[in-house]
């Protein structure tokens, strides 16, 4: 799969920074995803992440210390499948975390449909804790996760209905994004 995403997306106009610089764009990207799959609003086609605004903003050192945080309590905690999960999380969106160049870079070095493969992980992570607990309670614990996250999914799907909808989403939450003004 990383090899595939690699070919898939060749990057003939991107100028990448430096490889400090890659390091830090890498951890925002992970902060952020992690980020929106704690609390996944807003959810739009651009984010304008682009590795110059990462790299010139302090908003995105958040997204890295989150990052840096997960990355250490998975360290701490020491359990070989939290391990494993993360390390599918990562591999997921490995080809475009910007430590290597890629085409939609140029736009936003984060995407929605980058993580999907990676939520595999995630959901391998929250298998493994919800059979841990007793199944009362992972039921009880599981409606009040999944009835929000259900009326999230009904109001994001509104969102995908047309190429206007999906601008008017777009735009209403990133207004400066040309990608969006150009459909």
């Amino acid at each position: 799969f990383l090899i595939i995403g690699k070919l898939a997306q060749p990057a003939s106009d991107v100028i990448p920074p430096a490889w400090p610089a890659r390091l830090v764009i890498a951890g925002d990207t992970i902060g952020f995803y992690l980020g929106k799959i704690a609390w996944p609003w807003p959810l739009i086609v651009d984010y304008g992440r682009t590795p110059a605004r990462v790299l010139s903003h302090h908003g995105p050192t958040l997204a890295l210390v989150v990052a840096l945080a997960a990355a250490l309590l998975v360290l701490l905690l020491r359990r070989r499948w939290m391990i494993g999960c993360a390390a599918i999380f990562v591999a997921g969106i490995a080809p475009v975390l910007g430590l290597v160049p890629f085409e939609f870079q140029i736009n936003s070095t984060v995407a929605d449909r980058y993580i999907y493969l990676s939520m595999l992980g995630v959901a391998m992570a929250v298998t493994f804790l919800i059979s841990k607990i007793p199944s009362r309670l992972a039921i009880g614990v599981g409606t009040l996760i999944l009835l929000p996250l259900l009326g999230r999914c009904c109001y994001q799907s509104q969102t995908w209905l047309t190429d206007f909808t999906i601008t008017d989403h777009c735009l209403a939450y990133n207004p400066a994004r040309l990608i969006a003004h150009k459909t």
